[in-house]
């Protein structure tokens, strides 16, 4: 009787779209009759199948598998002495593909964060999660889920550690499929570069700038000594663009002038700095007189009021002499007032009186014209 020296496999598994090729080896008295059933119904040579018989191999060939050729296969052998059969269950199946993966994650300190990703194929599905190219096992730290056609990687608590490359493996009997994402842990905002102390003159242009790196979204606040929180407005602008804070004041005033702190704030931690803001204002004349007269031997006293930042350095001259305290004049600067006194004032002190005031950002003048009248002895 014929008997089997190479029989098929229990299971056999082929991926939809292949061919397949299905063999046994089988000895026994000639002539042996050879036959191929699918659930017991003869299975024929053409269409989709190829059948053989050489050399004691009997082959049974499926062109292009798909999933109608699922089923029980059967391959009798047959001479006058007896016959014996061998089975295979066949199963036809798609390999995994990633359809949905898992987006790159920023997670905040000591949160849970979650990878997630669905598949196509045909399940039962075997599932692998690595981190930095290295197989994760179910632990406190990694928790996961698979149900159906999709996965889930649990990192629970995450910490700087956890930051890295996250890949999710999914295979079946026919083949396999991999991707990635990242893990990256939520930054504090901080400044790459700080504030500068900043000088600017009366009505001019200046901008308060820093360089600033942390995760988006990011707050920020300007405040304006201790309380004055500050905004856009008809002379401000403050934008926050490609990681430079900025702000912006058109016309710098006598209120520009100040300290100024820059705040960063996100759900990660907050960060500020500071920087001074001087406003120069260019020495000014603000009140003056045009002339004075007085009476020979009282005292003439010139005064001119003026303003500027820093330190104001007022001259007082006569004819291009510049003038000094002493026995003719005395000269005082207080409360941004220069007063310039000509004591006992003679005929010879009539004339034209220049004052200069002048400072690091400019200078201003102006001419005081003064008259000393002479005695005049009224007719009794």
């Amino acid at each position: 009787p014929p008997e089997f020296l190479l029989k098929l496999p229990a299971t056999k598994f082929v991926k939809q779209g292949e061919s397949l090729r299905l063999e046994c080896k089988v000895s026994g008295t000639a002539p042996l009759k050879m036959t191929w059933y699918k659930h017991d119904t003869k299975v024929t040579d053409g269409g989709n199948y190829r059948t053989s018989f050489v050399d004691s191999v009997a082959v049974l060939e499926l062109v292009r598998a798909s999933f109608d050729d699922d089923g029980v296969y059967t391959c009798e052998a047959q001479n006058d002495a007896g016959s014996v059969s061998c089975s295979t269950t066949l199963t036809v199946k798609d390999p995994p593909s990633f359809v949905k993966v898992p987006q790159p994650v920023e997670g905040l300190k000591g949160k849970d964060v979650s990878l997630y990703c669905e598949m196509s194929g045909t399940a039962p599905f075997q599932i692998t999660w690595f981190k930095d190219r290295k197989p994760l096992m179910e632990s406190r730290k990694f928790k996961m889920v698979s149900e159906g056609s999709s996965a889930t990687l649990h990192v629970i608590g995450i910490e700087p550690s956890d930051a890295g490359e996250y890949e999710c493996k999914v295979s079946n009997s026919v083949g396999s499929d991999t991707c990635q994402t990242a893990v990256k842990l939520r930054e504090p905002p901080s400044f790459v570069k700080k504030l500068s102390n900043m000088t600017v003159i009366l009505g001019e242009e200046v901008t308060l700038v820093a360089t600033v790196k942390g995760s988006e979204p990011i707050t920020v606040s300007w405040v304006q000594d201790k309380d004055h929180i500050l905004r856009d407005g008809d002379n401000r602008k403050i934008t926050f663009e490609n990681n430079l804070v900025a702000l912006k004041v058109f016309k710098a005033d006598a209120t520009t002038a100040g300290r100024y702190t820059c705040q960063l704030r996100n759900d990660a931690g907050s960060v500020e700095c500071f920087a001074n803001l001087t406003v120069l204002e260019p020495a000014k004349i603000v009140d003056k007189p045009d002339a004075l007269s007085v009476t020979a031997g009282d005292m003439a006293a010139l005064e001119v009021k003026v303003c500027g930042t820093p330190a104001l350095i007022p001259k007082w001259f006569k004819d291009g002499v510049e003038l000094a305290s002493g026995r003719k004049y005395k000269i005082s600067f207080s409360q941004m007032i220069s007063s310039l006194n000509v004591l006992s004032a003679e005929k010879v002190d009539s004339g034209e009186y220049t004052f200069e005031v002048m400072n690091e950002v400019g200078k201003d003048l102006s001419r005081i014209n003064l008259t000393v009248l002479g005695w005049c002895l009224l007719p009794t």
